[in-house]
C-alpha cells in the first residue's frame, strides 16, 4: 500500500519551525458554541497555552459553554489560559447589530488585534471583523462527520456542500487554517478561487502532560484499570461512532485473538448517542467469548492512565478531520494503527511511527495488531512515534505558526488601510 505519509509539504504548509512572531498579540477566539468535552475545545486550549508562552494575551468569545461530562481541570482551562471569557447569548453564524456592538466593544476594551474564528460557519463574522476592525483574521476549519452505519460505510471524506463552498469563497479571511494535509488538499480543490489562502498548521498537544510512563507508572495504570500484565491492549479514545470504524476493530480483534498466543483486548473510551452506543455494544457482545475481548469504559477524564496502560492506538475511521488523540497516544509511546484519512499523512511514517491500513480492511487491521504484538517491533515504532510527536506536534511550534499567519494578515490589513 502506498502510504499517504510519504506526501511532502507543499504550498500552503506552515513550517513547524516558523520564525518567532514580530510581537506579542492580543488574540480573540470566536466560536458559536463551546463544548468542553470535544476535540475543538482541546485544540483551542492547547493553542491558547502556546500563545501564552509566546507572551500573548488570549480572549475567548462564544455563545454558551457546555460543561457536561468535563472535569473541573478541563473546565478550569478557560480561566487559567484565557485573560477574559465573554458569553454572548444567541451568538450565531449570522451577525446581528446587537452582537456586533457587544463584540466590538469587547475588542476595543481589550485592545484585541488578532482574531481566530473556529468553524467555517463563523467565517462571515471573520470577514466583517477583517474589513471593519482592520485586524488580521484566521478561520480554522474543524471537519466532523456523524452518521448511522448504513450511511457511513464506504465513505472516506466529507465534502463541503455547494452553499458552504460559495460562502467560504465569498467571505474568505486572511488565512483558512486546516490541521491536515488531506483537508488542505480537499479545501484547495473545492474552493479554488481562495486556494492560496488555505494554510496547514498541524494540531498540537501538551507535551508536558502527554508523555511516556515509567515502568512503575505503567504497572500502576494497568493495576488501576484491571489489565493483566500479559494482555495486549488496543485503545480507542473518542466519540463512540460507526464512523470511527469500531465494527472493524471488533472484527480485527476477534481475528487477532485467534492468531496470537497471548490475550488481546480492545478498550473503547468515550461516549456517543444513546441509540448508536447500544447498537455498537450489541454488535460487540455476540458471544460469551466477546466479554474477554472488548471493554466499553465510557467517558473518562483520566485518559492518561489508559494511554499508559495500552500498547497500540487504533483508529480505522471512515471520515476523519485530524485525529488529535492519535498524536496524544504517540507522545505517550503508543503505536498508532489508522486509516489514511485526515491527519494520516502528517502523523504516520508507515512502519516507522505507526501503521496505515486501507479503509474497510478488517484483515489488514488484524495483521497490524499481530505485527505490533511482537515486543521488539512495537518498541522500535514506539520510539519513532514519540520522537515524531515531540518534534513536530508541540504547542510552541503551533503557536509560532499561527502568529506568523497573523503577521502576514497584519501586512495585508495595513496595505488595505
Amino acid at each position: 500500500m502506498t502510504s499517504l505519509a510519504d506526501a511532502r509539504p507543499a504550498a500552503g504548509t506552515i513550517s513547524n519551525y516558523a520564525a518567532p512572531a514580530k510581537r506579542a498579540r492580543h488574540v480573540m477566539f470566536l466560536m458559536c458554541k463551546t463544548d468542553c468535552n470535544d476535540g475543538i475545545f482541546s485544540y483551542c486550549m492547547t493553542l491558547a497555552a502556546g500563545l501564552k508562552e509566546q507572551g500573548c494575551k488570549v480572549y475567548f468569545v462564544t455563545s454558551r459553554i457546555n460543561e457536561n461530562g468535563a472535569d473541573a481541570d478541563r473546565i478550569g482551562q478557560l480561566d487559567t489560559l484565557c485573560d477574559e471569557v465573554l458569553c454572548v447569548p444567541g451568538l450565531g453564524s449570522k451577525p446581528t447589530l446587537a452582537h456586533w456592538r457587544t463584540i466590538r466593544g469587547f475588542m476595543r476594551r481589550n485592545a484585541v488585534d488578532s482574531v481566530n474564528v473556529h468553524g467555517l460557519g463563523m467565517i462571515l463574522w471573520g470577514r466583517l471583523l477583517s474589513l471593519f476592525a482592520r485586524v488580521p483574521v484566521l478561520a480554522t476549519y474543524h471537519p466532523s462527520f456523524h452518521a448511522g452505519k448504513s450511511d457511513i460505510v464506504g465513505r472516506t471524506r466529507a465534502s463541503l456542500s455547494l452553499p458552504a463552498r460559495a460562502v467560504v469563497t465569498a467571505f474568505a479571511v486572511d488565512s483558512i487554517v486546516v490541521l491536515s494535509e488531506e483537508t488542505r488538499e480537499q479545501l484547495m480543490s473545492e474552493c479554488r478561487p481562495v486556494a492560496n489562502r488555505v494554510r496547514k498548521v498541524v494540531g498540537a498537544i501538551d507535551e508536558v502532560r502527554f508523555r511516556a510512563p515509567t515502568p512503575e507508572q505503567r504497572r500502576a495504570a494497568r493495576e488501576k484499570l484491571n489489565i493483566a500484565e500479559d494482555e495486549f491492549i488496543c485503545l480507542q479514545v473518542g466519540r463512540l461512532s460507526w464512523n470511527k470504524g469500531i465494527d472493524l476493530v471488533i472484527h480485527a480483534t476477534r481475528m487477532a485473538s485467534r492468531t496470537l498466543d497471548r490475550p488481546v483486548r480492545s478498550i473503547f473510551v468515550g461516549s456517543g448517542g444513546k441509540q448508536e452506543e447500544q447498537e455498537i455494544r450489541d454488535f460487540a457482545f455476540q458471544t460469551e467469548a466477546d466479554e474477554a475481548l472488548f471493554r466499553f469504559d465510557g467517558f473518562k477524564t483520566d485518559v492518561l492512565s489508559y494511554y499508559w496502560a495500552s500498547d497500540a492506538f487504533i483508529l480505522p475511521s471512515r471520515v476523519e478531520g485530524y485525529g488529535l488523540v492519535v498524536v496524544e497516544g504517540m507522545a505517550t509511546g503508543l503505536v498508532p494503527i489508522r486509516t489514511p484519512g485526515g491527519g494520516a499523512a502528517d502523523q504516520i511514517d508507515h512502519g516507522e511511527t505507526g501503521l496505515l491500513v486501507d479503509f474497510e480492511d478488517a484483515d489488514g487491521l488484524a495483521d497490524a495488531i499481530v505485527r505490533l504484538a511482537d515486543d521488539g517491533e512495537r518498541e522500535r515504532m514506539s520510539q519513532g512515534a514519540m520522537r515524531k510527536a515531540r518534534r513536530e506536534f508541540t504547542k510552541q511550534a503551533q503557536a509560532r505558526s499561527i502568529l506568523s499567519l497573523f503577521d502576514e494578515g497584519a501586512v495585508k490589513a495595513q496595505s488595505f488601510a
